[in-house]
């Protein structure tokens, strides 16, 4: 295999990598997976938007839109999170305030 085609099974393999992540809920919970997700995403998009891919010098245009959609996977991440997040404090607090109500009521 040639630079050209490695390099487009990484960028294949870090999007797959990202998805696997972003839909498994222990994994998305963990801070250290989803953070060095996001910095891989950011390096990749980076590298692709500084060096272009080799296979594709004629098209510029295709590489800047490979390296955008890495920026965009960090976003979307973020946002994911964030949503999940809110959802798992939201139903923390439901349960904590029916256990507070039935400790009262067992009391009485």
């Amino acid at each position: 295999m040639d630079l050209s085609t490695l390099l487009l099974l990484g960028i294949v393999g870090v999007l797959a990598v990202n998805q696997l992540v972003m839909r498994v809920g222990a994994l998305r919970a963990r801070k250290a997976i989803f953070y060095s997700l996001q910095a891989v995403d950011v390096l990749v998009g980076t590298a692709i938007l500084w060096f272009h891919l080799p296979g594709l010098t004629r098209w510029p245009v295709l590489s800047w839109a490979i390296g955008l959609v890495f920026f965009l996977h960090a976003v979307q991440n973020n946002n994911l999170r964030a949503r999940w997040l809110r959802q798992k404090l939201k139903g923390d607090k439901a349960r904590r305030q029916r256990e507070i109500r039935q400790a009262l009521d067992t009391d009485e």
